[in-house]
């Protein structure tokens, strides 16, 4: 069986602003993202990752460091970053709020209608689809369990990634996967798989001060 743990990344002063923090522009993580990243690496210093993916973004690599200096197994665990788990690319709403964007149809259309989204507003703005969210992140955990079918595996990215990603393990197509709320910052959430085909849900957006080991099966 392959355990995965997912987090995202820290707090960033995007975030704090309400911005839309996209696959372009970067901001730093706040000072509760620096600690809401260790909190996380402080609840799981005792798991033995086999390997961790963390998307190449600087706020989630700095999340992973953040992690992985709490944890016991640090020098024996090797650390990738992966591309294909960088967050969705939001084009000229970047950066921006939505009241500093003014489009309140696009808006409408990114919450609720993401086909449409795609059709109608991605080639407008400069985003990315969401449908190319979805292809390209769910064989990088396919992938992984590939190469580790018993390891237990830390995945560091973004809050659209996880939407798409998540829903795509819960078997929900890329149309259905607005199911749910975004994971926020620096939480944990767990699934297992033993065929790479089939998950199972443990642990849902839980705060590290409120997290508990998995018990070994």
């Amino acid at each position: 069986m392959t355990t995965f743990y997912f987090v995202r990344h820290g707090q960033t002063l995007v975030n704090v602003n309400n911005g839309f923090n996209g696959g372009i522009i970067d901001k730093p993580l706040t000072a509760l993202g620096v600690s809401g990243a260790k909190a996380v690496g402080h609840a799981l210093s005792q798991v033995h990752f086999t390997q961790v993916l963390t998307s190449s973004m600087p706020r989630t690599l700095t999340t992973t460091t953040l992690i992985m200096q709490e944890n016991r197994y640090a020098a024996q665990t090797p650390v990738q970053p992966v591309n294909a788990l960088r967050e969705m690319v939001l084009g000229s709403w970047e950066g921006k709020t939505a009241e500093e964007n003014n489009d309140p149809a696009g808006l409408d259309l990114f919450f609720n209608d993401f086909p449409r989204f795609d059709a109608e507003v991605a080639p407008r703005i400069g985003a990315e689809p969401f449908q190319h969210v979805a292809e390209r992140t769910l064989p990088v955990i396919q992938t992984a369990v590939a190469a580790h079918p018993t390891g237990t595996i830390l995945v560091v990215a973004h809050g659209l990634v996880f939407r798409m990603l998540l829903n795509a393990l819960q078997g929900r197509t890329w149309p259905e996967a607005k199911v749910g709320d975004i994971m926020r910052n620096a939480t944990i959430t767990t699934f297992t798989t033993r065929d790479g085909q089939h998950f199972e849900k443990g642990a849902w957006d839980v705060d590290p001060a409120d997290f508990t080991l998995p018990a070994a099966k």
